[in-house]
């Protein structure tokens, strides 16, 4: 018989497979299918006896308070729904551990090789696409914080086109608000977020998305990340702090598109534009086939 959490019958039972601090497994509710995750910290202790009641209820209200704050992020994010920003649609705890509840989200997507060889219109129409999308959360003051090819998924539309679903914002936290410790994929990090996990002082606000989809963006229309010395520095993000310039394949992009990468990988966030305003710059021609207007193929299409 299948586990059942909270009305959620699990279809692949939790697993932490490239997950980190939590598990994480497919559900079925009311004939809907989720994807539904289990954070392994801060966990909800039982009243058994091996801790003391005073540190027990401690305990409690710690984990009770990260909920609270977490649930609050959650529910501004609700607000962001434009069918492809993939939000959390119930959080909740169960027994010792919280869970976070999304839609499942079906394949098949395209890769970052077969994005850089769709025609550059077409790549120019998912870019303006992808920054529509966060441009919604951005101006609620939410930052994802892990912007990278695995969490936004790109898929072929009826029309010839692509359009992308941004998924997994539990890195994300409020841009007035930042964590103690930033989490995220550290190739995409912007400088300012390096600078601000070793405890130097930093600006911490949306533009750090910016510079994540500055790189994002040059995989998709080049298939490679800009170049810099990797000799000398594991992460683009470390080689501007110490001096080096990143190497954009201008000759390969369409001079409006270089001219924003250029501005969206600038070291300091000030010169970044936020999300509106590159999403504003790129070709007015194509605002046709804006992402909230994509038809997209069924699996029986595919």
């Amino acid at each position: 018989m299948s586990t059942v959490i909270n009305g959620y019958r699990l279809t692949k039972e939790l697993s932490n497979e490239n997950a980190g601090m939590c598990t994480w497994g497919f559900a079925v509710k009311n004939g809907h299918e989720y994807f539904i995750k289990q954070f392994l910290n801060p966990k909800y202790p039982d009243s058994n006896g091996r801790l003391s009641p005073a540190l027990v209820e401690k305990m409690r209200s710690a984990a009770d308070a990260v909920f609270r704050k977490r649930k609050q992020f959650y529910d501004r994010l609700r607000e962001c729904r434009t069918g492809n920003n993939v939000v959390v649609e119930e959080y909740f705890r169960s027994g010792n551990f919280y869970y976070a509840v999304s839609d499942r989200i079906r394949g098949p997507y395209l890769t970052v090789e077969q994005i850089a060889a769709l025609p550059d219109e077409k790549k120019q129409v998912l870019i303006r696409a992808i920054l529509f999308n966060v441009m919604q959360f951005h101006e609620k003051n939410i930052v994802h914080s892990d912007l990278k090819p695995d969490n936004i998924m790109v898929r072929r539309t009826a029309e010839g086109y692509c359009t992308a679903k941004i998924i997994d914002f539990d890195a994300g936290f409020f841009s007035f608000d930042p964590p103690k410790e930033i989490s995220g994929d550290q190739v995409y990090f912007p400088p300012e977020v390096l600078l601000y996990n070793m405890g130097r002082e930093a600006v911490i606000s949306e533009k750090g998305d910016i510079f994540a989809l500055g790189l994002l963006f040059h995989q998709y229309w080049c298939g490679v990340l800009p170049g810099f010395n990797r000799e000398e520095h594991r992460y683009a993000s470390e080689a501007l702090l110490e001096g080096d310039a990143l190497q954009l394949s201008v000759h390969a992009m369409p001079e409006n598109v270089s001219r924003l990468l250029a501005r969206m990988l600038s070291i300091d966030p000030a010169d970044r534009p936020t999300a509106r305003e590159a999403w504003e710059s790129l070709s007015e021609k194509i605002i046709r086939v804006l992402n909230t207007q994509f038809y997209e193929l069924s699996d029986d299409d595919l």
